[in-house]
């Protein structure tokens, strides 16, 4: 297949990202459905740019790469999101994650308590997707806020950034998962490199926004209801067991590298090792947190319950992986436009730097144009992917920078945003006077995070 020229590669992006709005915003068609048009249209793009005689055996290629294009990327991903899914929901209706949310409010100071819910917040939303974590939690922010000392921005704050940074940062959120594979790193390592990226951008947006618009949220915080979580006919799990879906998957994939490096003479300690490496893997790793966090249902509420959930899970995580492949789709046919390599020669000699600054702006296009910070991760990835080979530039700097370039400015073409709105009460323009301004600082804050990591 014939490259486009430079000229028609940025004029297909444009048109792509055009379409996508279109399809979404517009037309309201499903964004699976928006992806994949778009894509196939990109490539029937390409096929246009090809020489006259070519053309006649090159109207299928669009076809054929896209169903390739999205079965890798759904490999990739699938067996992830599955069972975070899985996780995810054991976690919600076991009461778990009310137990550890619970148990954070008590570590710190009642004056303090925004901020206990900030880290708690951060630490349970690991496997929990952002749209189901604003369900669960914006309602304990809510009750939060009647407590002495407390206000409404701060406490629904601390939700809506914590979930969203490590909805974009961390593994095995869909977003990060994929884009891990696609820059070529360790899944594990992301993870763990990605929580703590996470913390100084999130802590800093959230203190700056709750002191820059505290007054302007007086009077919500004064019309908070007498809201409570819902009420439970069973009693929560201990936070000993509550930590054990989360913190098993973490340690395992902690231990993993390690155990890999460390050398044993005698045939027992070869065996233990080689025990701790699988277990390290990180499907092995998650299935481990998915039996966990069945054992926790299970024992709260039957098999009947364990098995509904599941099955409810599951369905919801079939419709996550089938979005995200489609938008790796997308970044795949972008990618055959050949813009990537044309941005390469564009920043040839220009510095490592100049690649991570450009791939946050190309993310946070992305999340502009179409409102998926998921999708906006992808398709970014998947462009500068190949000019991983031609800079000298650290795979983890552009990780990051593409993973808060997707976070900036939620706006209305975004489903978390309406969900956050939903839960907190906030109504439209108070949405995008803080989530959205916060997570814009979030997002430059991480910029020059990752500039900083990529001097070294």
């Amino acid at each position: 297949m014939t490259t486009p020229s430079p000229l028609a590669a940025l004029g297909l992006l444009v048109a792509s990202i055009a379409l996508v709005v279109l399809f979404t915003m517009r037309l309201r068609l499903h964004a699976f459905l928006a992806l994949v048009l778009a894509a196939l249209a990109t490539g029937w793009g390409i096929v246009l740019c090809t020489p006259s005689g070519e053309r006649a055996r090159a109207w299928a290629w669009p076809l054929e790469h896209l169903s390739r294009s999205l079965g890798e990327t759904a490999g990739k991903v699938a067996l992830l999101l599955a069972f975070a899914s899985v996780i995810a929901a054991c976690l919600e209706e076991s009461g778990a994650a009310e137990r550890l949310v619970e148990a954070s409010l008590r570590l710190l100071p009642s004056r303090s308590a925004a901020l206990a819910l900030l880290a708690a917040t951060y630490f349970v939303s690991i496997p929990i997707f952002v749209d189901s974590l604003y369900m669960l939690l914006l309602p304990l922010a809510r009750a939060l806020s009647r407590r002495p000392g407390q206000n409404l921005l701060s406490s629904t704050m601390a939700v809506g950034i914590a979930g969203m940074v490590t909805h974009c940062l961390v593994a095995p959120h869909p977003g990060p998962a994929a884009m891990a594979d696609a820059l070529g790193l360790e899944l594990s390592m992301t993870m763990f490199r990605g929580l703590a990226f996470g913390m100084a951008p999130a802590l800093l947006s959230w203190w700056i926004v709750v002191r820059w618009r505290a007054g302007e949220f007086a009077s919500a915080s004064g019309s908070v209801e007498n809201e409570a979580p819902r009420e439970r006919d069973f009693p929560a799990p201990s936070l000993t067991l509550s930590l054990l879906p989360i913190a098993l998957p973490l340690l395992l994939m902690a231990l993993g590298p390690f155990a890999a490096m460390a050398k044993a003479n005698s045939p027992t300690a070869r065996a233990l090792l080689s025990i701790v490496v699988l277990l390290g893997n990180r499907y092995l790793a998650l299935l481990v947190g998915v039996a966990a966090a069945c054992w926790l249902l299970l024992r709260s509420r039957g098999r009947g319950a364990l098995a509904t959930l599941v099955g409810s899970a599951l369905e919801r995580a079939g419709l996550v992986i089938l979005i995200t492949s489609a938008g790796g789709a997308l970044g795949e046919m972008l990618n055959a436009t050949g813009f990537g390599a044309w941005l390469g020669t564009l920043l040839a000699g220009r510095g490592s730097l100049a690649l991570v600054v450009s791939s946050w702006a190309c993310a946070a296009l992305f999340r502009l144009a179409q409102g998926s910070a998921t999708v906006a991760m992808l398709s970014t990835s998947s462009l500068v992917a190949p000019l991983l080979e031609q800079t000298q530039v650290d795979r983890f700097a552009l990780f990051s920078a593409i993973a808060f370039g997707s976070m900036i400015w939620p706006w209305m073409n975004d489903s978390a945003f309406w969900v956050f709105r939903a839960f907190s009460r906030f109504d439209e323009r108070q949405c995008l006077r803080s989530l959205s301004v916060a997570l814009s600082l979030a997002s430059v804050l991480g910029l020059l995070e990752s500039l900083w990591f990529a001097s070294f």
